[in-house]
C-alpha cells in the first residue's frame, strides 16, 4: 500500500479529534423527521470535511442499540466518474435502509446533484 494512503481522509487512519460538537450535530440532523434534506459543510482546504463526513458515515452504519445485527444507515461518498456511463442513480432512490450521499466538491459536479436531487424529488412526490 503507498503512503499517501496516510495521507487519505477517507482512511481513518487517524481518530478524529475537536469536532465532536459538529459531529453530534450533524447526526442530530441526520434524525429529522424530513424524508429527503440537504445540507453544506464548507471550510477551507485541509480542515476536515471529508474526515468528519467519514467519520459520521462510520457512526451511522453502526447497529443501533440493542440490535446488534441492524445497520441503521447506508452512504458513502459518490464516484467523481461513476463505472456506469449514463450513471444508474435511480437504485439510490430504492435503499431500504435511510441514506446518506456525501458529494465532495458538489459546486464542480453540478449536473450529478441536479441528477440525485431530480430522481430523490419524483420518489418523494416532488
Amino acid at each position: 500500500m503507498s503512503s499517501s494512503y496516510l495521507l487519505n481522509p477517507r482512511s481513518a487512519v487517524v481518530p478524529l479529534t475537536g469536532m465532536s460538537a459538529q459531529l453530534d450535530a450533524l447526526e442530530a440532523w441526520c434524525h429529522t423527521s424530513r424524508p429527503t434534506d440537504v445540507t453544506a459543510i464548507t471550510g477551507t482546504g485541509g480542515i476536515g470535511k471529508t474526515r468528519l463526513v467519514t467519520e459520521l458515515l462510520r457512526r451511522l452504519a453502526q447497529p443501533s442499540p440493542g440490535q446488534a445485527t441492524a445497520r441503521r444507515w447506508t452512504g458513502g461518498f459518490l464516484a467523481e466518474t461513476p463505472l456506469q456511463q449514463p450513471p444508474h442513480y435511480g437504485m439510490l432512490a430504492t435503499s431500504k435502509y435511510p441514506l446518506l450521499l456525501a458529494i465532495d466538491y458538489a459546486e464542480t459536479r453540478r449536473s450529478q446533484v441536479d441528477e440525485i436531487l431530480d430522481i430523490q424529488a419524483a420518489r418523494r412526490g416532488g
